[in-house]
């Protein structure tokens, strides 16, 4: 099976690419810049349009499992703003098979 939305196909390539670290923290403007050439510079947009549906589409169809939480600058309202995301990536592995070749995954 391969990954149909544009966003879901970077986002994958980037954390494919960092799954041996486990984790990855990436800024809110370089996710922008890196993920959707600025096109959703705002964090909810960012979440509605690319991570969210680009997430559900990654752990759906590909070899690695993806998670996200918002990383939150402090504030006095305990409220802050969202400054980075911490990608959770985790490797699946289908009855002991080795992973998908990653270069066949992404639609073009």
């Amino acid at each position: 099976m391969q990954l149909k939305k544009k966003y879901s196909c970077r986002l994958y390539e980037y954390l494919r690419s960092m799954v041996n670290l486990g984790c990855v923290n990436l800024n809110v403007d370089t996710f922008s810049q890196v993920i959707t050439d600025n096109k959703y510079p705002r964090v909810a947009d960012q979440r509605r349009y690319v991570i969210d549906p680009g997430i559900e589409e990654i752990n759906a169809t590909t070899d690695i499992t993806v998670s996200v939480e918002e990383v939150r600058e402090a504030s006095a309202n305990g409220k802050g703003k969202t400054v980075q995301y911490k990608f959770h990536i985790k490797e699946k592995f289908n009855g002991g098979l080795p992973p998908t070749n990653p270069e066949r995954i992404c639609y073009q």
